[in-house]
């Protein structure tokens, strides 16, 4: 499961659009939403 939040990473990084902050806030929406089912 952790590859699908390095793919969102690597294509938040890949696209030039200047929206890194919010991808990077999406991926620890996902490690935190992870977590939460673990848990």
């Amino acid at each position: 499961m952790k590859s699908l939040a390095l793919r969102v990473l690597n294509l938040c990084f890949l696209s030039a659009k200047p929206m890194l902050f919010e991808c990077y806030l999406a991926a620890l929406g996902m490690k935190t939403y992870r977590l939460r089912m673990l848990t």
